[in-house]
C-alpha cells in the first residue's frame, strides 16, 4: 500500500525542520506527500508553500523518493494563477490539484463551479485533474435535499472529483460509509481523518484511535486504486504520530 501523507498538519504544528521530518516520514515508509500551496503567495499562512518554497522544496522530496502527485491549491484570483498550475503540472508532475468549496451560498457554489469547471478544462490539456476537499461545513449545510459539496460537485458537470475527507463528512453528520457509497464513482482520492464520535470535540486523533470504520474506507479505496492519505491536524510527535497511523493502515485488513 503507498500511502500518502497530508502536509498541512505536520507542518502547523511547527515542530520540526521540514528536511529532517520529510527523512523521517520516508524512513516510516510513506511513500507520498501532498503539500499545500499559495499560487499568488498572498495567503499569509505557513503551512501553504509559495512557488519558491516549491522549488526549494520538490527536488529534496524527489532525491528522497516521496511522491507529489497531488497538492492543495489557494489563490485570490485563481484565472490569474493558471500558468502556475499549469507549470506545477508540466514541471513537477503534479496530477491532482485540490481545492474547497468557498462559500456555501447557493448561488456562490453555481459561481465557483463555473470558474472549477474552466480550470477543469485547461488541466485536462496537461495530463492533471482537478478535485475537491470537503470540510465539515459542505457536509453539513444542505442545497436541495443534499450536502453542499455534493451540490457543488454537480455543479460541476462530471468535470470535477472528489477528495474525500472520511472524518471531517463524519463531524459534519453524515455517515462516511453511506455517503461513499453514494458517490464512489466521483470519489478520486482519500484522506483518513479519525475522532472519536462519542466526543463532542472536533480534535482528531491517530488514525486508528477513533471509532471510523478505517478499515471499510480501506477496502473501497484500495479496490478503486486511488490515492490515499493519512491527513491528521493534531500531533503531539509528528514521526510517532504518522508512524503510527502508517502502521495502522498497513495492518488493516482491506
Amino acid at each position: 500500500m503507498n500511502l500518502g501523507l497530508q502536509l498541512y498538519g505536520p507542518i502547523a504544528c511547527g515542530k520540526m525542520d521540514l528536511a529532517e521530518m520529510f527523512r523521517g516520514l520516508k524512513e516510516v515508509g510513506f511513500g507520498m506527500v501532498e503539500p499545500c500551496i499559495t499560487l499568488d503567495g498572498k495567503m499569509n499562512n505557513p503551512s501553504f508553500w509559495s512557488m519558491p518554497e516549491c522549488e526549494k522544496w520538490f527536488p529534496l522530496l524527489k532525491e528522497l523518493g516521496l511522491e507529489v502527485i497531488s497538492c492543495h491549491v489557494a489563490s485570490e484570483n485563481f484565472d490569474d494563477s493558471i500558468p502556475e498550475i499549469c507549470r506545477l503540472a508540466d514541471e513537477f508532475g503534479v496530477k491532482q490539484f485540490v481545492v474547497g468549496t468557498g462559500e456555501l451560498s447557493q448561488a456562490a457554489i453555481e459561481e465557483r463551479s463555473a470558474l472549477y469547471r474552466k480550470i477543469a478544462d485547461i488541466l485536462k490539456d496537461h495530463n492533471a485533474e482537478l478535485l475537491i476537499h470537503n470540510g465539515k461545513p459542505d457536509i453539513a449545510a444542505k442545497i436541495q435535499g443534499r450536502t453542499a459539496y455534493e451540490y457543488m460537485v454537480d455543479c460541476c458537470l462530471g468535470k470535477v472529483g472528489m477528495q474525500f475527507d472520511s472524518g471531517w463528512c463524519a463531524r459534519g453528520g453524515e455517515d462516511p460509509m453511506e455517503f461513499i457509497n453514494k458517490n464512489q464513482g466521483r470519489i478520486k482520492s482519500f484522506h483518513y481523518k479519525d475522532f472519536n464520535m462519542n466526543n463532542d470535540t472536533d480534535v482528531d486523533v491517530c488514525i486508528g484511535d477513533g471509532t471510523l470504520d478505517n478499515p471499510g474506507f480501506k477496502k473501497f479505496a484500495s479496490s478503486k486504486g486511488i490515492p490515499q492519505f493519512v491527513d491528521a491536524d493534531t500531533y503531539s510527535d509528528v514521526i510517532s504520530d504518522a508512524k503510527k497511523s502508517y502502521q495502522y493502515l498497513q495492518k488493516v485488513e482491506n
